[in-house]
């Protein structure tokens, strides 16, 4: 039997029913007494510690699902309260959102204590180190160019500057700016601001230019496995699209994109003129024909020569041609003779002679019949 509560009475009477063999019922009474003791040992051992930790430090120290909480607690039996969400009878002072409660054995209390602290200083030295914030307005037309497909243009800044964004919600009118915040070691945050500025810069000042090349020139300008136009892109910044070529499903057959930066779409457009096959002139040497006869052919076939057949697989048939004798080689060896050097007499006659100026005059007169 335990005293009244408040009556400030400290003893407790055990009693044991009759009939139990005496020292059966000692035996019991004293082991009861010594678990009694041991309750009351560790009642007096409790103890409950209010402190304050910021809240928005409440989910770091609680974890997900709880399991960092669980894990300071242990095997120790105590109760936790934080935010005041469940009220203490032991605790005098007004609970606010900010509260942390601890109750259970004095030292698991202290050491609990002592670690929640540590993370909230841990957290706050983080949040001063990591939680530097800029912000930047974008026009909202250039944010699917600034976030990359799928995100990948800030993933890799994320992950190579350890920084995090956050994107405003777009508005029906996309020449209205939407912010963009950026957070994280300021030093981390300043490299990320600039090349986010950078990047819009360069779409401010992005061009588009629709051009007219013959489909039949497309397969030279692009080049083998795209060699040429890959090339193109790299030097001038810039992105050259083809009919039936990624997301040029809008160009026509003969049309050609050009997008970019405008000195860069400038310079790539100088090197994609608007030609029509006509305007393109073949200059060869010519087999068939006495050494340095100059003649003017409009289109025809290659007859056997490799470099025409070339130009003519890209540029079909119709190509106009200059032709320049060089006779055939008196001893048959046709590839030894076009692919070897020029002989001294050819180089002299040339040089001397009136082949260049009836070169000249051909080439004049085609240039006059485009005029």
């Amino acid at each position: 039997m335990l005293p009244p509560e408040h009556s400030g009475r400290d003893d407790v009477l055990l009693v044991y029913r009759r009939g139990k063999d005496a020292e059966e019922a000692v035996n019991v009474l004293d082991d009861v007494q010594k678990a009694i003791a041991s309750a009351a040992a560790a009642a007096a051992d409790l103890r409950t510690v209010h402190f304050s930790v910021p809240r928005k430090f409440h989910s770091v120290i609680r974890g997900a699902d709880g399991t960092v909480l669980n894990a300071l607690i242990g095997e120790d039996r105590m109760l936790v309260s934080m935010g005041g969400r469940i009220p203490v009878k032991t605790v005098s002072e007004p609970l606010t959102e900010d509260s942390i409660v601890v109750r259970g054995p004095g030292e698991a209390v202290a050491r609990v204590v002592a670690q929640i602290q540590q993370m909230a200083r841990d957290a706050e030295q983080d949040s001063i180190e990591n939680g530097f914030v800029e912000e930047i307005q974008v026009r909202g037309s250039y944010l699917p160019h600034l976030i990359g497909r799928g995100g990948s243009n800030l993933i890799k800044l994320r992950e190579e500057l350890g920084v995090r964004f956050d994107v405003g919600s777009e508005e029906s009118d996309r020449s209205k700016p939407v912010p963009v915040r950026i957070t994280g070691r300021k030093e981390c945050v300043a490299v990320a601001k600039e090349r986010l500025l950078a990047q819009v810069e360069r779409l401010a000042d992005e061009v588009l230019q629709i051009i007219q090349v013959p489909v039949e020139m497309h397969g030279a300008l692009i080049g083998q496995g795209g060699k040429y136009v890959l090339r193109l892109q790299d030097k001038y910044d810039g992105r050259i699209l083809f009919p039936h070529q990624g997301d040029s499903t809008t160009l026509k057959p003969n049309e050609v994109s050009i997008r970019g930066g405008r000195k860069g779409v400038a310079a790539a457009r100088a090197l994609y003129p608007e030609l029509a096959v006509s305007d393109t002139l073949l200059v060869h040497d010519e087999l068939q024909r006495a050494f340095g006869k100059v003649s003017f052919k409009h289109g025809g076939s290659a007859a056997g020569h490799n470099g025409v057949k070339s130009v003519q697989h890209h540029l079909g048939n119709d190509v106009p041609r200059i032709r320049i004798g060089i006779d055939r080689p008196l001893d048959g060896n046709v590839s030894a003779y076009v692919l070897g050097p020029m002989p001294p007499d050819w180089l002299e006659t040339c040089a001397h002679g009136d082949v260049l100026e009836r070169l000249w005059s051909t080439l004049q007169t085609w240039c006059l019949s485009r005029t």
